[in-house]
């Protein structure tokens, strides 16, 4: 697979968390410590996902691990989305269409709870997850 939209997604969003300068969030929502831990965190289960599906194994998505970080580092996120890059780089176009059985939790509602392909997953990581955290980072400044 193609990763250098999601590895400019990746820089942008560390670029914007080393940026520092964040203020008080929002009541209910997550610091900048914590967005980049969630992030993190979120990266270590997509990449135990795209493991086994290049290793021909069951796979399956759940992000619920996630959503309760403690704060995290550039440096590991930074880790962690080159991690996951390098893991999708090896993918092939087949194993990129896998379907995968995918749920999604953002705060209490359930946003994605159904199969796709992995590839799909992945590509909406670089063009809204990691978007959307980096335009939280920036309203916390």
């Amino acid at each position: 697979m193609d990763t250098t939209e999601l590895r400019k997604a990746y820089e942008s969003v560390a670029v914007e968390a080393a940026a520092g300068g964040f203020g008080p969030p929002p009541p209910g929502e997550w610091d900048a410590g914590r967005i980049v831990a969630h992030l993190t965190l979120n990266d270590g289960l997509l990449a135990s996902t795209t493991e086994a599906v290049l290793a021909g194994r069951p796979a399956s998505f759940d992000n619920r691990p996630s959503l309760d970080p403690e704060p995290g580092t550039v440096e590991a996120l930074r880790a962690s989305g080159a991690r996951l890059c390098d893991l999708m780089d090896r993918l092939t176009e087949e194993q990129a269409a896998t379907v995968v059985p995918i749920l999604i939790q953002d705060g209490t509602e359930i946003a994605v709870d159904r199969p796709m392909p992995w590839g799909v997953l992945l590509g909406i990581q670089a063009s809204f997850h990691l978007p959307a955290h980096a335009d939280q980072l920036r309203a916390l400044r």
